[in-house]
């Protein structure tokens, strides 16, 4: 029993622009953030607050991606993609994933040292970093 208006698979691609729009915002919200961090964390000598950055810095990259991707996922299938682009997510994982663990590679290397000569960090600035960090964070929400 199939009438001529029943189709016969599902289509996908139901992208609300507000969705992608606040993908954008997040990701320029994380961004600017992870800039300021990075400039925080040198003026307080706070190996903490770089590690932080690098961890925004992955966020930024997974918005951007998911940002980019949303927009891309709708497209229908053509001769390059049979299945459609909905996957690509996927491919923004797999990328995340391994900034991240090249990220806490390069971390880990820059604070081995660091455990036989410590620093004397900024607390006063870290604390008032980690509440613009809550700001932000907060925003991009």
């Amino acid at each position: 029993m199939e009438s001529g208006n029943v189709k016969n698979h599902h289509e996908h691609g139901h992208h609300h622009s507000g969705d992608v729009e606040a993908l954008g915002g997040a990701f320029l919200l994380n961004f600017t953030f992870t800039l300021i961090e990075i400039a925080g964390g040198l003026w307080t000598n706070s190996v903490a607050i770089l590690a932080d950055a690098l961890h925004d810095a992955g966020d930024s990259l997974a918005l951007l991606l998911a940002w980019y991707l949303q927009k891309a996922s709708g497209k229908e299938r053509d001769q390059r993609f049979s299945y459609g682009y909905g996957r690509l997510s996927l491919l923004a994982a797999l990328i995340n994933g391994v900034v991240l663990l090249a990220g806490s590679i390069v971390v880990i290397v820059h604070v081995i040292p660091l455990l036989f000569e410590p620093q004397i960090v900024d607390a006063t600035g870290m604390f008032w970093l980690a509440l613009l960090g809550i700001v932000f964070n907060g925003f991009a929400f």
